[in-house]
């Protein structure tokens, strides 16, 4: 039987170990501004929500999200949504965006958001009725050296 589970940051530690690799796949197509260790901090200390998609008490899903309050809206945002060794998103996406729509609803929240990939967008646009309503796009900025940045200060 599939469930999603909401994982209380105490009972994190225990499934850390299976839930790090997954998380640590999904981070590779990030811009590196995040590791699964900073994820952890934040889980444990009650900042984000981590949601577990299991299957005969195998997990096999992971999202991990984050409550945000904007001036006039509030929002759920999705941070990492993964599954065990990439295989099985679609087995998943309806439960797990079940669930984050009802805590969502209890937070009184006016969207869900996220940043993914150019791939996953389309399928979650086409297949489960998200809107693209921008795109981020990022431009790496480049230094000299360490000790030229500092003599360029320093002059």
């Amino acid at each position: 039987m599939k469930e999603v589970e909401i994982m209380e940051p105490s009972q994190i530690p225990y499934v850390w170990h299976e839930v790090k690799p997954m998380v640590d796949e999904a981070l590779v197509h990030s811009n590196g501004e995040l590791l699964s260790t900073d994820l952890l901090s934040d889980l444990l200390a009650g900042g984000l929500v981590l949601l577990l998609g299991k299957q005969d008490d195998e997990i096999c899903s992971s999202l991990i999200a984050e409550y945000q309050e904007h001036p006039r809206k509030k929002s759920i945002y999705i941070i990492a949504w993964t599954t065990k060794n990439r295989r099985g998103f679609d087995d998943w996406a309806d439960l797990l965006e079940d669930k984050l729509i009802s805590i969502a609803k209890e937070l009184e929240c006016d969207f869900l958001e996220t940043q993914c990939r150019k791939g996953l967008a389309k399928k979650i646009r086409t297949q489960y009725g998200w809107t693209h309503e921008y795109s981020v796009i990022t431009k790496p900025i480049t230094y000299n050296n360490g000790k030229e940045i500092i003599e360029e200060r320093l002059n």
